[in-house]
């Protein structure tokens, strides 16, 4: 396939978005069956998650209290809201549970905006949604053409975006400092 060599290097594959098509379905191709996962640069994405993690960043230094009234209902239909430091532990054999907070920002509906702090469903918000969703089809119909078939966009009709049932999620995750010495950062997560 390409010159790129990913298997067992240790490293993760750096896909530049501004390439052709043709060169972008072979290298997601060969870093997806080899590594398992990539990361891409040239998106589009960092330009709006930047202002957008900036902007988000005062949520977390709300009260508790204040950032409770957003808490992330225990629904499997709820695809929003916030999620306490300690709330999430993603290896279940581990002696404490992730030192986070998470807000989740999935399509929100009318109804719902009553739920969720203004910043979480603004303009920006909905941007960076549409260009997260956008490279995502993208990167969809690329896999279609490496992996030749027949129609390259089915696997982009497979998971379509505007469907309710699609579990899709945006989510700016927050890391809150330790101790007085160090500092918190937050990055913002779309999950397919």
């Amino acid at each position: 396939m390409s010159d790129l060599k990913y298997e067992r290097s240790g490293h993760v594959p750096v896909i530049d978005m501004n390439k052709s098509d043709e060169e972008l379905s072979v290298e997601f191709y060969e870093a997806l069956t080899t590594v398992g996962f990539a990361c891409i640069c040239n998106s589009g994405i960092w330009e709006l998650a930047k202002d957008y993690g900036q902007k988000t960043h005062s949520f977390f230094h709300l009260p508790y209290e204040e950032k409770k009234k957003y808490s992330k209902p225990n629904s499997y239909d709820c695809h929003y809201g916030w999620l306490a430091n300690g709330r999430v532990q993603l290896d279940g054999e581990a002696p404490a549970p992730d030192y986070k907070e998470i807000f989740h920002t999935n399509r929100i509906t009318q109804g719902d905006r009553t739920l969720v702090p203004p910043i979480f469903d603004s303009e920006e918000s909905k941007k960076l949604r549409a260009k997260f969703e956008e490279q995502a089809s993208r990167i969809l119909y690329l896999l279609g053409v490496a992996m030749k078939l027949e129609d390259p966009y089915q696997m982009v009709k497979a998971h379509s975006f505007t469907e309710k049932k699609n579990p899709s999620n945006q989510s700016v995750v927050w890391y809150p400092p330790v101790d007085k010495c160090e500092s918190s950062f937050y990055n913002i997560q779309y999950f397919m």
